[in-house]
């Protein structure tokens, strides 16, 4: 929370208004308020303290409301909206908020190696270790920010993650445009009970259809990012169950 706070030059003699001194600092009208407040208690006895208590208020809550606009502006300026190169392939506007740009939801992001098998398509996976909606968000965002993921045909975006918060586990995919392709992406998330991660997989189409083939694709550079993150004992401890019973 903040505090309003005074800063004068000097100290003014008692009962007198230190008109010109007095610098005056707030960040909310209730801020503005409080102070207003201390400094009429401190001056009641002034005979015109009336009038100055009427121009101090003034004054105060005019600065409050300024300085509550210039906030304002900011937080709008942290906003950011993604506008797709073209919208022939369905790739979608998407507006972030000013949250998604704060230092607070900042994770690392893992890039693996772009992957470009026969077709010309090129592949690319992307990786954060995540545990709140808002680091989704920062996530998501910052890649987009790259001109040349931004560029990409497709970004298909899966994540799972325990919000501690509320206690529930969270998980939601996204094709942008890629017919099926986030829900393989999810299915990918559980089969390897990989928890608390974020996947992207960026495609740049080469201008041959693949067709079920890029579903191969996909999955593939996504689960070698995510083995090098740490995460596939779990499918490889049940592969090796399953030989065992045969």
């Amino acid at each position: 929370m903040h505090y309003p706070y005074a800063r004068s030059t000097c100290f003014p003699p008692a009962k007198r208004f230190p008109t010109g001194l007095l610098q005056l600092h707030t960040t909310t009208q209730s801020g503005a308020s409080f102070l207003f407040g201390r400094l009429r208690n401190y001056f009641e006895d002034d005979e015109a303290g009336g009038q100055r208590d009427a121009v101090l208020h003034s004054s105060l809550l005019a600065d409050a409301v300024e300085e509550a606009e210039a906030d304002a502006v900011i937080a709008a300026s942290n906003e950011f909206t993604f506008q797709p190169s073209t919208s022939h392939y369905g790739q979608r506007v998407r507006h972030f908020d000013a949250a998604s740009a704060s230092p607070e939801n900042e994770v690392d992001l893992v890039h693996g190696e772009p992957v470009t098998p026969p077709g010309k398509s090129t592949f690319q996976a992307h990786f954060a270790r995540v545990s709140t909606a808002n680091q989704v968000q920062w996530a998501i965002r910052r890649l987009l920010e790259d001109r040349k993921v931004g560029r990409a045909t497709h970004n298909i975006i899966a994540y799972r993650y325990f919000d501690a918060q509320r206690g529930v586990q969270v998980s939601d995919n996204d094709d942008d445009g890629e017919n099926a392709a986030g829900g393989r992406l999810a299915a990918l998330l559980e089969l390897m009970d990989a928890n608390n991660v974020l996947i992207i997989v960026s495609r740049w189409y080469g201008g041959i259809h693949l067709g079920p083939d890029r579903f191969k694709y996909i999955s593939n550079c996504a689960r070698a990012l995510l083995e090098s993150q740490g995460h596939g004992n779990f499918n490889d401890k049940r592969s090796s169950g399953l030989k065992k019973k045969r």
